[in-house]
C-alpha cells in the first residue's frame, strides 16, 4: 500500500516492516504534499528547496522529521505537526519565509537548533497542552517558533494570562522566549526550576507569581521582560543566574531572600525604575555588572559573606549616594564604583589600613562623587 502511494505523490523511500521514511520528492516543483498516515520518518531534506510547496498535510504515523527536511520551503504558509511526531530535527523548516503558523502536537519532545530559523512570517503558534509544551527540549531560540511568533494560542484561544498546570516540574530553557502576547504567569508548586531563557524577550509581561519550590532561576530568564512591575523571588531559590532581569526597567524593588548565595553577571543590569534591593547575609557573590546602570538606587549595603566585589558590579548607579561594605570584603574589582556621580559615603566596616589595601585597584574614575569613607563603621 505504502509503494502505490508513494508512486503515486512522486516520493523515493525505504521501507522495512516497521518503518517506512521518505528519502527525497521527486518533483522540486510541488505545489502540494501530502505525506500518508502510513509514513513513520521524513529523512534528512526530504522536501529541502521545494521553493513552490505551499500546501503541506504531514501523516498521523510520523513520528520523526529530519534534519532540514524542509529547509527553504519559502512558499509554505502553514504547518501541523500531528501528535504522532516526537521530534523535529535541526533546521527541519529553515527558511520558510512565508510560514504564518505552526501547530505543534502533544507528543514533541526536542526540536533540533534553527529549526524555525528565517520564519520571519510567523504570528502564531498552536498548542493543546501546555504541561507537554514545558517539556519540550528546545535546542536553541529558534527551535522554538514562538521567537518569531510572539503570540500562543492553547486550543485556539489566544494566551494572555498564563497559568502553569500543576504535576510541571520544570519550564524548560527557551520555553515561552519571545511570547509577546503574555501579559501574567503563574506558577505551581511543582516547579522547581525555571531553566534559561523561558521568558527572554516577553515585553509585556506584568506579572510572574512564583513558589517557594523553585530553587533555580536560569541565566536571562526574564530577561528585556520591560514592562514586568511585580516579581518575588521564591525563598527556595539559592543563585540568581546571569542576566536574569537583565532591562527589566519597570521593577522598582526587589528582596533577595536568605539562603540566595550568588547574583549573577548582569542580573539586574540596567533596571533603571530600581530603587530598592534587600541583599540578605547569605550572599556570597555578586557578577559584574549586576547592578549597573540602576539609576534608581540611593542606598546599598554589601551582605557581609561578600568576599570580593566584582568588576563594574554599581557602574553607572547615579543616584546611589551611600555603601555599606562588610570587613569581609577582601577585593573591589575595577571600576566597581565608576560613574556614581553622586556617591558621597562609603562606610566601611574595618579600618584605614585594610580599606587602603583593598581599594588600590583602579574602582574609581573622576566621575564619581565626593564621597567619605567612615572607617570601623557600626549601626547608628
Amino acid at each position: 500500500r505504502f509503494e502505490v502511494l508513494a508512486e503515486m505523490q512522486g516520493f523515493n523511500f525505504t521501507s522495512t516492516a516497521s518503518n517506512c521514511e521518505i528519502t527525497s520528492i521527486k518533483d522540486k516543483a510541488a505545489t502540494k504534499i501530502v505525506i500518508p498516515d502510513c509514513v513513520t520518518s521524513i529523512a534528512a531534506e526530504a522536501f529541502s528547496y521545494c521553493h513552490y510547496l505551499t500546501s503541506l498535510t504531514i501523516g498521523n504515523g510520523v513520528a520523526s522529521i529530519g534534519n532540514s527536511a524542509f529547509l527553504y520551503c519559502e512558499s509554505l504558509t502553514a504547518v501541523t505537526i500531528p501528535n504522532s511526531v516526537t521530534s523535529i530535527g535541526e533546521h527541519a523548516f529553515y527558511r520558510c519565509t512565508d510560514l504564518t503558523s505552526v501547530t505543534v502536537g502533544n507528543s514533541v519532545e526536542s526540536i533540533g537548533a534553527y529549526a524555525f530559523e528565517y520564519c520571519i512570517g510567523l504570528s502564531a503558534v498552536y498548542i493543546i497542552d501546555v504541561a507537554k509544551w514545558c517539556k519540550i527540549s528546545f535546542e536553541n531560540y529558534a527551535s522554538n517558533p514562538l521567537y518569531y511568533a510572539d503570540s500562543l494560542y492553547l486550543n485556539g484561544v489566544l494566551v494572555n494570562e498564563l497559568i502553569i498546570p500543576d504535576g510541571v516540574t520544570k519550564i524548560v530553557n527557551y520555553a515561552f522566549t519571545n511570547c509577546k502576547s503574555l501579559t501574567s504567569v503563574d506558577v505551581p508548586s511543582s516547579v522547581i526550576s525555571i531553566e534559561d531563557h523561558a521568558f527572554e524577550g516577553c515585553t509585556n509581561l506584568e506579572r510572574v507569581d512564583m513558589p517557594n519550590s523553585v530553587t533555580k532561576l536560569g541565566n536571562y530568564v526574564f530577561y528585556n521582560c520591560i514592562k514586568l512591575e511585580n516579581v518575588s523571588i521564591p525563598n527556595g531559590v539559592t543563585s540568581i543566574g546571569d542576566y536574569a532581569f537583565y532591562y527589566c526597567k519597570a521593577i522598582m524593588s526587589v528582596n533577595i531572600p536568605n539562603g540566595v548565595t550568588s547574583i549573577g553577571a548582569y542580573a539586574f543590569y540596567n533596571c533603571t525604575s530600581l530603587s530598592a534591593v534587600d541583599l540578605t547575609n547569605s550572599v556570597e557573590s555578586i557578577g559584574s555588572y549586576a547592578f549597573a546602570f540602576c539609576y534608581g538606587l540611593t542606598n546599598v549595603t554589601v551582605p557581609s559573606g561578600v568576599t570580593s566585589i566584582s568588576g563594574y558590579t554599581f557602574y553607572n548607579c547615579t543616584s546611589l549616594e551611600s555603601v555599606i561594605i562588610p570587613s569581609s570584603v577582601t577585593s573591589i574589582g575595577s571600576y566597581a564604583f565608576s560613574g556614581c556621580s553622586n556617591l558621597t559615603s562609603i562606610k566601611y566596616r574595618d579600618t584605614e589600613a585594610r580599606w587602603n589595601a583593598i581599594s588600590k585597584a583602579n574602582l574609581w574614575d573622576n566621575n564619581i562623587g565626593g564621597y567619605t569613607v567612615h572607617y570601623n563603621y557600626t549601626e547608628e
